[in-house]
């Protein structure tokens, strides 16, 4: 990515491993990814292919069992400094003061995130509460203003409803309303729109848009759905069993795919437009299990596109083929030996 851009948030290498007693979890394996400050980057790919996990670790949120075992996950603090928040405790006072301050997070599913014996005024205020230094009128009036400023109308009257009264739309509202309640700077929004009717899902996703755009956010998006990627960031991310296979922006990315993976993601979306399709594409085979790891390329057992053993073998370096643009396979690593051979 730009190098101009002041990098708010930078991953290096991340892996993270879940210890189990039928064997290890390779959930995320060398991760790499920046967010400048006040832009908006997408982090697509299928189910399981270690998205949230990514997510949840630079905040300490990791599952029981999970831990970070590589890497860095450096955050530029207001004052300018730099902390690693891969080597605070999960539990620790400075991560605490990190979470939901200045990193927050939008969850997936509303229902799960929300307490049903809570009102809303109860959960809105006690995150206020944690971190800001508000009387409770003050506390109330930004609940109120919180509600307000996602679209939720009589929001005076709202706030002192449970979460069964409200619909999904209006929950969902309220976990970015929730998200938004300490002036965070950086604003994680994993697979927002899950289980919300099309219609419902634009206006979250337009709520979330002018929001970033309004409070100069930087957004963390998570989804596998590369339409939403496409009017929502400016740069996009494209992971693949714990790694990034390839980068680049937006529009460039999505017009002009390299890696056999993302041809493979944009070929499976429905077309509207042009010939009528018989049946949509998808990509052959599955996801490989997490607890063996494949030798190699890890998209090789499913790509169409092998240049030989070499793809099976060694797993392939991240190259620039374009401004800003990255991908990690062994068609453009300028060099193929035998039994697949090219020399750049």
């Amino acid at each position: 990515m730009n190098k101009d851009n002041n990098i708010i948030l930078e991953v290096r290498n991340l892996d993270v491993k879940f210890f189990q007693d039928i064997g290890t979890v390779n959930a995320v394996n060398g991760a790499t990814f920046q967010l400048p400050e006040g832009k908006s980057i997408g982090i697509v790919g299928e189910s399981g292919c270690g998205k949230t996990i990514t997510a949840y670790s630079t905040i300490g949120l990791l599952p029981p069992g999970g831990k970070i075992t590589n890497g860095e996950i450096l955050y530029t603090q207001r004052d300018g400094s730099v902390v690693d928040t891969a080597q605070l405790r999960k539990d620790g006072k400075e991560i605490r003061s990190i979470r939901g301050r200045d990193i927050s997070m939008i969850f997936q599913e509303p229902m799960t995130a929300l307490s049903p014996v809570h009102t809303i005024y109860n959960q809105l205020s006690e995150m206020i509460r944690l971190h800001l230094d508000l009387n409770e009128k003050e506390i109330r009036e930004r609940s109120i203003e919180l509600l307000q400023m996602v679209g939720i109308p009589a929001a005076d009257k709202r706030i002192d409803e449970y979460v069964f009264q409200l619909s999904g739309g209006m929950r969902q509202r309220v976990m970015i309303a929730m998200a938004l309640a300490s002036y965070p700077r950086i604003l994680i929004a994993d697979e927002p729109t899950t289980a919300l009717d099309v219609t419902i899902q634009a206006q979250v996703l337009k709520v979330i848009k002018d929001l970033q755009e309004k409070l100069s956010l930087s957004l963390i998006l998570i989804t596998h759905d590369l339409g939403v990627v496409a009017h929502m960031v400016d740069y996009v991310y494209v992971m693949y069993l714990g790694r990034m296979v390839e980068s680049g922006p937006v529009d460039q990315l999505l017009v002009e795919p390299l890696h056999p993976y993302t041809k493979g993601l944009l070929r499976s979306i429905p077309r509207v437009r042009g010939e009528r399709q018989d049946r949509i594409d998808s990509i052959p085979g599955t996801v490989p299990d997490a607890y063996f790891l494949p030798q190699g390329c890890p998209f090789h057992s499913r790509c169409n596109e092998l240049v030989g053993e070499i793809c099976k073998k060694e797993a392939p370096e991240r190259v620039c083929v374009g401004s800003e643009h990255y991908v990690s396979c062994h068609i453009y690593s300028g060099s193929v030996n035998e039994g697949g051979a090219i020399d750049g």
